[in-house]
This record gives C-alpha cells, sequence and structure tokens, in this order.
C-alpha cells in the first residue's frame, strides 16, 4: 500500500516501508531480532501529522509483540518539529536510555519500544543543525523545567552576593567611621553632618534585613517549587503504569492470573514508597486505593465460587482494615470525600453481599420440594434484602465496574446469573409451597 491510502476503515495510514531512501527523514529499526519476521525491518517515514504505533490493528505501525501496548506511542509534527508521545503505556517509550513523556526527536536519536530499538535518521536536520540537540534527552516539558531552574538558580545566585556586597559595606563603613564628631583632620564636624552620618549607618542594617528575608524567602520557595515538580512528576509516571496495567490486565480473562497479581504487587510497592514519601498527595492515595481494590478482586474472585465461605469474609475485613490505615496516613485532607475512596467502600460492600448469597447458596444449594435442607422464611427475607442491596450498589457502581475493574464486573455478573438464581427458585418455590397450604 503506497503512503497515505487508506486502510479498511477509511483513515489515512502510513505505510511501513521497508525499502532504502523512500523517506528523507525517518525512524528505522536496528535492533528487531525478538520481533516477529513480518515485523522486522519497519522503516517509519515521518510524513503526515500524526503517526500511532501499538500492538492493536487499528494503529498506523502495528508492532505485534506483548510487550507492547495496544496503544503505545505516538508520533506527530507541532512547531515545525517531530515529537514522540508516551500513550500511557505499560513498558513505556525510552529515549537514549532514558524513559520519556513527551520527546522532541532529534537526528541520532535511539527509540526503544518494547524488544524493539530504533534510530531517528534526520539527514537534512543534522546538516542544517535544526532539531539536533546533542546530549539532550529530556522531553520538552522537562527542559524547560531545568532552564527556569537555571534562571531561578542564576536570581538566587545574586542575591547572595548582593547581601555579601551589602554586608562588606557595612563593615567597611563601621572600620571608617570616625569614633568622635570630628573630621579626618581633627576639625570639628558640623552638628548636621554627624546627624547624617548617624541616619545613614543606622540606615545599613535595616537593608540588609531585608535583603536577607527576601533571599530566605526565595530559598524557601526555590526548594517548595522543586519538590512540587519533583512530585507532579512521579504521579505522572505512576500513573502511566496503572493505567497500563488497567488496559493489559484488567479485561484479561484469568490466563495471567498469577502474572498480574506479581506486577500488581510490584506496582503496589512504587506506590506505597511514593505515598509515604508524599503523603499529601491525593493522585497518589487514590492510586493506592484502587491498586488495594485491584489486588482483592482478584484473590476474592479465587474463592467466591468455592466453599470457603469464612475465607470470603476474612478477605473483606483486611481489605477493609488496610484500606483505613491508607486513609489515616493520608495527611491532605478529608480523605473521605474522595470519589476513588468512596467508590472501593461501596465495591468492599458489594463483595460482602456477594460473599452472602454465596454462603445462602452453600447452605441450600438445591431448590426442591424433597431437598433434605430448606431455608426458612426468615432466611429468604435476608435473602430478599441481599439481592434488593446487591441491585441498588451494583447500579450505583455501574461507571466504576465497566471501566476501572471490569474482572470485579465479572464477578458480579456471574452472581447475579447463577447465585441469584438460586435464590429466585427458593422463593418461588415456597412461595408456591405457602399457597397450597392455605
Amino acid at each position: 500500500m503506497p503512503a497515505g491510502a487508506n486502510n479498511e476503515s477509511g483513515r489515512d495510514t502510513v505505510t511501513l516501508i521497508r525499502e532504502e531512501g523512500l523517506a528523507e527523514a525517518r525512524i528505522v529499526a536496528v535492533d528487531d531480532r525478538e520481533l516477529i519476521p513480518e515485523d522486522r525491518g519497519i522503516h517509519i517515514p515521518l510524513v503526515g501529522s500524526a503517526i500511532t504505533i501499538g500492538r492493536s490493528e487499528d494503529n498506523d505501525v502495528v508492532i505485534h509483540h506483548k510487550k507492547l501496548s495496544r496503544r503505545h506511542a505516538r508520533l506527530f509534527f507541532e512547531g515545525g518539529k517531530w515529537l514522540i508521545e508516551d500513550l500511557r503505556s505499560t513498558n513505556g517509550v525510552w529515549i537514549n536510555g532514558e524513559r520519556i513523556g513527551v520527546h522532541t526527536l532529534c537526528h541520532g536519536d535511539e527509540i526503544r519500544l518494547g524488544p524493539a530499538l530504533f534510530r531517528v535518521d534526520m539527514p537534512e536536520a543534522a546538516a542544517a543543525g535544526t532539531q539536533d540537540r546533542p546530549g539532550r534527552t529530556q522531553d520538552d516539558a522537562t527542559v524547560m523545567a531545568a532552564e527556569q531552574e537555571e534562571a531561578e538558580g542564576t536570581l538566587l545566585l545574586n542575591d547572595v552576593r548582593a547581601s555579601e556586597a551589602l554586608l562588606k559595606a557595612m563593615e567597611s563603613e563601621r572600620a571608617g567611621a570616625p569614633s568622635s564628631e570630628t573630621g579626618p583632620a581633627g576639625q570639628p564636624v558640623a552638628p548636621s553632618q554627624t546627624r547624617h552620618a548617624v541616619r545613614t549607618r543606622a540606615r545599613w542594617p535595616a537593608a540588609a534585613a531585608v535583603v536577607l528575608t527576601g533571599l530566605v524567602a526565595a530559598g524557601v520557595w526555590f526548594a517548595y517549587f522543586n519538590g512540587d515538580r519533583e512530585r507532579d512528576e512521579i504521579v505522572a509516571v505512576l500513573q502511566t503504569k496503572f493505567d497500563g496495567f488497567i488496559e493489559d490486565y484488567e479485561t484479561d480473562t484469568g490466563e495471567r492470573f498469577d502474572q498480574s497479581l506479581r506486577v500488581l504487587e510490584e506496582l503496589a510497592a512504587e506506590l506505597n514508597l511514593a505515598g509515604s514519601r508524599y503523603p499529601d498527595s491525593l493522585p497518589l492515595l487514590e492510586m493506592q486505593v484502587r491498586a488495594l481494590f485491584l489486588k482483592f478482586e482478584r484473590e476474592f474472585g479465587a474463592v467466591l465460587f468455592t466453599e470457603e465461605f469464612d475465607r470470603m469474609l476474612t478477605l473483606i475485613d483486611e481489605t477493609q482494615l488496610r484500606l483505613e490505615v491508607l486513609l489515616q496516613r493520608f495527611a491532605g485532607g478529608d480523605s473521605q470525600a474522595s470519589q476513588v475512596t468512596t467508590e472501593v467502600q461501596s465495591l468492599l460492600e458489594l463483595a460482602k453481599i456477594m460473599a452472602r448469597i454465596r454462603g445462602f447458596v452453600l447452605r441450600f444449594p438445591r431448590p426442591a420440594v424433597d431437598a433434605p435442607r430448606q431455608p426458612e422464611a426468615v432466611d429468604l427475607r435476608e435473602a430478599r434484602t441481599w439481592k434488593e442491596d446487591f441491585f441498588r450498589i451494583k447500579r450505583a457502581n455501574h461507571f466504576a465496574l465497566s471501566v476501572t475493574y471490569p474482572y470485579f464486573q465479572r464477578l458480579v455478573d456471574r452472581i447475579d446469573g447463577q447465585s441469584l438464581r438460586v435464590v429466585n427458585r427458593w422463593d418461588n418455590l415456597l412461595r408456591r409451597k405457602k399457597l397450597r397450604q392455605e
């Protein structure tokens, strides 16, 4: 297919060029040994306005490898330059050995996507000296922040030098000041000149105090600004990893259960470390809370349809306790008001109801007139209450279940389709039995 031709969906696509010399500015594969044969030798011409790369077939450039996310990265043209952006992939986009968010491409840059290594080839840019920044491998936002930090550091340094000059002037003034009201030759000094000298000397300490106060304030602000920026960068990286986990594992049907738990435990450890360092960060708290529930739903799902009823309740109690500990450590205010916290607390209540419904089914598994064990009226009243609460909480959390917790959504649907059917059959059976008796 020639470059710029339409694919079956009707959108413009960028053809992967596997011949030499067809594009002046391009990205070429330099190490693709781990890719399948069909994906080797990829050359991506930098044409058009945007190019998406990923594992899914709807990308402009498709690389069939498990270490690439479905939508992994995007190349786009902006401000006369080509940039690459990480689309919240699990394994990230690496430029010259550093993980980036957004990065302006330069001639000779090395791009790693999963197991594949690519090189940016911009012959014209290299010759003209444009879009070529040796040694600068940070993304634009980081570069701008570094330049701003350098400027602020210069300002701070100038304040220090100004204060040093001021203090030296004070010492000089004090050293050269006459000890009595006489001039250098021993001549009397007029009273007005004496008062002027006293007022001048009195102003030096006040001016020094103003400069030093400004210096301290500038230093405090500078440290606070840098701490805020570092925290935001860490949050952004962890958010990318978290979103990548949801994309890659939460919709999985269970074939990679052990792997998902291992990845989740590693992510949770990183989140807990960052949370202890920045206890006032609400985004970090919310990711910790969500990670806690993601781990719970997997462990809960492993026992929900077994006979381990006590284990179900123990898991719920332990998770609620861990959630309380997380909220107590949070130093940023009223964490109870967080939508994510409220959401997870509600879903844990739903899990408790699901466990009780399963407990009912374990006690009364076979709805039949001749069943050896049959529920009493009080048992059915309890089961009806659970059923009402089940559907109420399920409706209230429809968005969270479908978007963030599809794994738990499948457990909910299974309770609805299997366990509640047993409850309904018992309910109908005993109603008919009561009518016959009347």
